[in-house]
């Protein structure tokens, strides 16, 4: 019986490993502060990192940027390459990467 109870909790150790761990998930819900290339599109002042995905998300859908033929692609207009470092076409896999560098946290 011994074997079988460690066997589980060697089980339980691997699943959780794929489950974010506090600290990171904590670092999403503290408020950040855009600088100003992102306040252009998401507007001044503290945010959470969602609401600032969201905002630049319905951005992109109001003003038509994601291209037809390859939906995972999102065209840059003048306010979105200066945060895409001047990329004409930014995946979606990259945008995240590429708004982090644009705001801060306030210590």
């Amino acid at each position: 019986m011994q074997v079988i109870g460690s066997i589980h909790q060697f089980l339980v150790r691997i699943l959780n490993l794929g489950t974010p761990k506090p600290k990171e998930a904590a670092q999403d819900l503290r408020p950040v502060f855009p600088d100003e290339k992102l306040a252009v599109i998401v507007g001044p002042g503290p945010l959470l990192h969602a609401e600032i995905i969201t905002k630049v998300w319905v951005y992109i859908k109001k003003q038509n940027l994601q291209d037809p033929m390859d939906r995972t692609l999102i065209r840059a207009d003048d306010k979105l390459r200066p945060l895409f470092d001047g990329q004409d076409a930014v995946s979606l896999f990259q945008i995240n990467e590429c708004l982090r560098q644009h705001f801060r946290v306030k210590d």
